[in-house]
């Protein structure tokens, strides 16, 4: 565990390291992490660490927390259990913010089909208990598996409100495939890292929000009022790669998103890796409203 330097993660922002490597599906040819990973002679095979487990329950102050940003929380190599495991620490810990990020969606996707069932059965036992309250029963039988001991409870809500899901893209290939995948996943906050950005992607749609017109929508395609979005984004961070080989990174691609986000109330963050830089002589490091599902 340590002080992370990425600007989003905020003043008291800390890595949590509790998966680091991954099998490299998705990742682009220069990724950071694996280049640090074989710089100091470390394997970037994913592994779970257990070990580090409690760490956040010791962290009395709120912090932001980044969660395996070395390496990626559903990597297939990371068993159902374990990521189970993980979120059990993360709704024991409602006084943090945990920032989840993978390039597996189609992972994270099937994760939660799985916990679904779980919840299928736990109902069978527990009919009359609020979703809240069953999930963390859930995610305290699987923190026992490992030997974990996940503090009592007393329910909350579902989604974690705590718990901030997101996906890695780079070009509008890795948008089309991760995005659907993230916004059919509950979380309170769905967000997207665009970094590093190596071509335009058009955000809108999903920004926007699923619509389903009714009689009271009007021809061309307003919304009436009141009607109701489906999921959509809540933030995206956009950044263009960094270092001595950096490849460009077209500043309009970025407006784009900022205007994009700016049109439907969604948060947007221009970063680099140590600091905001400005945008059209303004810094953007906008932060995301938890809401309902």
């Amino acid at each position: 565990m340590g002080t992370s330097k990425i600007p989003y993660a905020g003043a008291n922002g800390v890595s949590w390291p509790i998966v680091t490597g991954c099998s490299g599906t998705g990742c682009t040819a220069r990724c950071w992490a694996r280049a640090i990973a074989h710089r100091f002679g470390r394997p970037f095979a994913p592994t779970f660490h257990a070990d580090k487990l409690e760490a956040p329950l010791h962290w009395r102050k709120p912090r932001r927390v980044l969660v395996a940003f070395t390496g990626d929380l559903f990597d297939a190599e990371v068993s159902a259990v374990e990521i189970a495991a993980a979120f059990g620490i993360m709704a024991a810990c409602e006084r943090h913010t945990f920032l989840v990020l993978t390039k597996q969606a189609a992972r994270m996707e099937e994760w939660f089909a799985w916990l679904s069932v779980r919840e299928e059965d736990g109902r069978r036992v527990f009919p009359d208990d609020d979703t809240g309250w069953l999930m963390r029963q859930l995610f305290q039988h699987q923190c026992g598996m490992l030997g974990v001991q996940m503090p009592g409870h007393h329910g909350g809500p579902w989604p974690l409100a705590n718990v901030w899901l997101g996906v890695s893209v780079s070009t509008q290939a890795d948008a089309d495939a991760r995005i659907p995948q993230l916004l059919r996943c509950p979380a309170a906050v769905r967000w997207v890292s665009y970094e590093p950005a190596l071509g335009e992607v058009d955000f809108f749609n999903w920004l926007r929000g699923e619509h389903i017109h009714c009689d009271g929508c009007t021809p061309d395609g307003a919304l009436c009022t009141g009607h109701d979005i489906g999921p959509r984004l809540d933030w995206i961070a956009a950044s263009g790669e960094s270092g001595p080989r950096a490849r460009p990174c077209d500043l309009d691609w970025i407006r784009r998103v900022r205007d994009d986000c700016a049109a439907f109330g969604a948060a947007f963050a221009f970063k680099s890796q140590t600091a905001y830089p400005l945008l059209d002589g303004r810094r953007h490091d906008e932060m995301p409203i938890v809401r309902a599902s």
